[in-house]
This record gives C-alpha cells, structure tokens and sequence, in this order.
C-alpha cells in the first residue's frame, strides 16, 4: 500500500530494541486464540515474521497510524499470509483468517503502548533530523548568497574605481544582480578565487578582468590569475593553432628543457629547477591542430632516453631542441 513504511521483524538474533515486545505481543495473541497451542517461541524468516506498519501525517512529525502485523508461513510454499493485525490506535485485533475483530488482551496494553511510542519517537526523530538539515542547507545558502553579494559589491566598486561606471550607477546596482552593470550581459567568475567579470567577450570589463573558460567543459573557468598551478600544469591553455582554450590535459605542452643542470635526468614541473621557457601548450589534441602544427614545425621531438625531461611534457618545441638536432642533453638521442 502507498505511503506504508514498515520495520520487519524476522531475525530472532538482530538486536532490534523492540523485539523482545514484539514476540511478547506475538505469543499473547496465540494463546488467546488457542490456549490449548503451544504459542511461537520468536520470530524467523519462514513461519512467523512479524512487522510495524505505520503512515505519517502530512506534517510528518507523527504517525497517523500503526499497525503490529503477525505474518504466518505457509506450508510448502514460500509466501506469507498476514493472520492478525493490531491496530495500536484503537487496539483491536483483526483475526484475518476468520475475518474477526475482537479487542486487544489487557495484558499486553502496556507493551502496545510501547510499541506505538518507539514509532512515534522514530517519526519525530527523523522529522526533527530533516528540520536540522533544512536549517543547516538555508544557513549555508544564505552565507553563499551574503558572500556572493559581497563579491558583486567588490565587482561593482572595481568599476567605479576603473572609470566603467559612475557612483550614482553603483548606488542603484543591486548585489543580487547576476548581470553585468556595463552591457547586461551575464556576470562570470573564476572557479578558484570567484573574481566576478563579465561573459560578454565585446564587453571593456571582461578585457580588464579577464577570465577565460575551457571550450568543452564550460563551468571550469579560470582568470588568468589563477591560471598558474604551482608544481604543475596551468589548469588552462590555448591552443596555437585553432586559438580556443582548453583544459591542460586536453593539450599538448612542452614543459621547457632545464638549463641548471643541463637537461640531465627527469625533471617534472613540480621541480624548481631553471628552464628555457615556462610551460607552453603545443596544440590541443584535435587530429586537425595536432596534424597543423606538425606540418608548420611547431612540435620537436622526444629524446629515446625514457628518464629525460621531454618524456614528462607530452611534446617538444623547436625551442628546447639543441642545435645539432641529433643529441639530446641528456646524452642520449632525439626520436
């Protein structure tokens, strides 16, 4: 049935805290039907299994109802039947078998009222546990908003101070705009430091913050403050050959042959060492850039020595090769 939430009862060795109530309420019941009957002595998977079924009110901080069923197994088959269902609102038992109703024993009352209080206090705790997180997820938007306001301000005092606007336009700009004060084009931030600027390539604010995205994945954007990634590659980089810009593995590098050691060894961006150049992209790694850039001699070669620098870049530039072409600094040979 549609909104039924249930706790089943089938282990006899789970721990559950309200098992021992449960078997309790069981064999109450199947005596009174047959005293001269040994009642079940717990619960199992195949004859008894047992469940509370309850639905919550619509404010879900209570149980609308609560329902103890004692389920039966039947013989040679793998199902079961529901013989009797307490209902712990108005305490009676429905005999389903016999289609018979009849109150609850006033012997096991107590241990009902037990039952219906630990459903209770499961309904409120979850209820109270997803107020906290509401709290908790509004808290945490409002500080995202309060902090996003304090950037926009930031944005909008950088263009005053830049000659963009004037004072009288700040005053009326609100924090909560997400458009550009200039052009009205859509503000954009960098992912790292969220200095906000505009989207608007054609607009003077985005020249003078300028913050560039990758071509395939557009949410990662960075400015070009943040583009240096001490230790390794820039996060970003365009492309020479086509001019669009891309994440850095998405490119070919050249990360710059060491000159303080003479080239000597394996030595990874992360290694302070002197280079002929920082990193510089390549190409990106469509077949058409890669195959352009090729032909017009802008990638070198890679030495056959797998522990020299130029097997830590993904490409060479003519830059890094030395002038005979053929040795590598490193004593070995250019591929």
């Amino acid at each position: 049935m549609a909104g039924w939430n249930s706790i089943i009862f089938e282990d006899p060795t789970s721990g559950h805290p309200m098992l021992p109530q449960v078997v309790q309420v069981m064999r109450c019941i199947y005596t009174a039907i047959n005293p001269e009957r040994p009642p079940p002595f717990t619960v199992d998977i195949w004859w008894h299994s047992l469940s509370l079924s309850y639905q919550v009110q619509e404010s879900g901080r209570e149980p609308s109802i609560v329902i103890l069923n004692l389920r039966e197994g039947e013989p040679h088959q793998p199902a079961m039947d529901t013989h009797f269902m307490i209902n712990l609102n108005t305490m009676r038992v429905h005999d389903k078998f016999q289609d018979h109703r009849f109150p609850v024993p006033q012997e096991i009352l107590p241990v009902l009222g037990e039952l219906k209080e630990y459903v209770r206090s499961t309904v409120r705790g979850r209820w109270e546990a997803k107020e906290a997180q509401n709290r908790e997820t509004a808290r945490r938007l409002e500080k995202e908003r309060e902090e996003q306001r304090n950037r926009v301000q930031a944005f909008c005092r950088g263009l005053v101070e830049n000659g963009f606007i004037d004072e009288d336009d700040a005053s009326h700009f609100s924090g909560d705009s997400l458009h550009c004060p200039v052009c009205s084009a859509r503000q954009t931030s960098c992912n790292m430091c969220k200095v906000i600027s505009c989207s608007n390539g054609d607009c003077e604010v985005s020249s003078a913050i300028p913050i560039v995205q990758c071509s395939n994945h557009h949410n990662t954007k960075f400015c070009t403050s943040c583009l240096e990634l001490p230790g390794s590659l820039p996060r970003l980089g365009k492309c020479p050959m086509c001019a669009r810009w891309f994440c850095s593995s998405e490119l070919q590098w050249c990360i710059g042959r060491p000159v303080s050691n003479d080239g000597t060894g394996l030595s990874p961006p992360n290694i302070d060492v002197t280079r002929l150049h920082s990193a510089r992209p390549l190409s990106c790694r469509t077949i058409a850039c890669m195959d352009n850039s090729r032909e017009n001699g802008k990638n070198g070669r890679r030495c056959c020595n797998a522990r020299c620098w130029s097997r830590v870049g993904t490409a060479t530039c003519p830059d890094c090769i030395t002038q005979d072409s053929f040795a590598c600094p490193c004593g070995q040979y250019w591929t």
